[in-house]
C-alpha cells in the first residue's frame, strides 16, 4: 500500500519518490557515504576500470543506488522478497525502465542467486530489521563480498522496539559494548560483527536523542 501511493506521487514521501523517478535528480537520493569516500576507496583498490559490482538486499522498487548505475560507478544486483509485486507496479504505471530492478528472493537465500566473494560492495539500507534471520543475512553479506571489499549498512537504531515489533520489524540493531548487535523480540542478542574476517572502517552513530540512525562500514579481510 505504501508503494502504491508513492508510485502515484500521492504518498507521504512523494518528493523523495519524484527525485528517484527523475534521472536529472537521482543524484540527490544517492547515498553520500558511497559517493565519497567508499566508491573512490574501492576504485583505488580494485583497479579494473569496470563498474564496481554491488549486491543490495531489500532494495525496494526504486533503489537509491540508481544514479550510481547510470554514472557507470556500480553494477547493482538487488534482491527483494517483493520484487515481483514491485515489477507489476512499474508496469502498471508505465514509467521508463528503472536502472535497478531487483530479483525475487529472500536475503537468507542469497546464494541461490550469487556465488560467494562475487561483489566489491554489499549494501543494505533500512532492511536488515525486516529479515527473518538477521544473523544469517549479515553472514551472507560478508561471504558475498570479496576480500578488501566493503559491507555498508545504513539503518535506524532499535527499529523493532520503535515499531512495537510489528510483523515487518523483527530486529533491533544497535552498538553493544564492542560489536554491532542484533536483538530479536525474545531478547536474544547476536554480535554480528564479532568475527575475524571483518574490520570496522567507518562509524557514524546518531543516538535516539537525534534521529536514531547508524552508518557503519566494514572491510572484508
Amino acid at each position: 500500500g505504501y508503494w502504491q501511493e508513492e508510485f502515484t506521487l500521492t504518498g507521504v514521501n512523494q518528493a523523495v519518490t519524484a527525485r528517484r523517478l527523475d534521472p536529472s535528480k537521482r543524484h540527490l537520493e544517492f547515498p553520500p557515504l558511497l559517493r565519497d569516500p567508499i566508491i573512490p576507496m574501492l576504485q583505488g583498490h580494485f583497479t579494473t576500470g569496470a563498474p564496481l559490482r554491488c549486491v543490495e538486499v531489500g532494495s525496494g522498487p526504486m533503489s537509491t543506488l540508481a544514479w550510481g548505475v547510470e554514472q557507470g560507478l556500480l553494477e547493482v544486483s538487488a534482491v527483494d522478497v517483493l520484487a515481483e509485486q514491485y515489477a507489476r507496479l512499474h508496469e502498471a504505471h508505465n514509467y521508463p525502465p528503472y536502472p535497478v530492478r531487483p530479483v525475487a528472493g529472500s536475503a537468507e537465500n542469497l546464494f541461490d542467486h550469487f556465488e560467494e566473494q562475487s561483489f566489491h560492495l554489499a549494501y543494505v539500507s533500512n532492511a536488515l530489521d525486516h529479515t527473518d534471520d538477521c544473523p544469517s543475512v549479515f553472514d551472507a553479506l560478508v561471504r558475498a563480498t570479496m576480500h578488501s571489499g566493503a559491507v555498508v549498512l545504513q539503518h535506524h537504531l532499535n527499529e523493532g522496539t520503535r515499531q512495537d515489533w510489528s510483523d515487518s520489524h523483527k530486529w533491533n540493531l544497535d552498538l553493544g559494548g564492542k560489536w554491532l548487535e542484533a536483538t530479536n523480540r525474545d531478547g536474544e542478542v547476536f554480535e554480528l560483527s564479532n568475527r575475524p574476517d571483518l574490520e570496522l572502517t567507518y562509524l557514524n552513530y546518531r543516538s535516539n536523542l537525534l534521529d536514531g540512525w547508524i552508518d557503519i562500514v566494514f572491510r572484508k579481510l
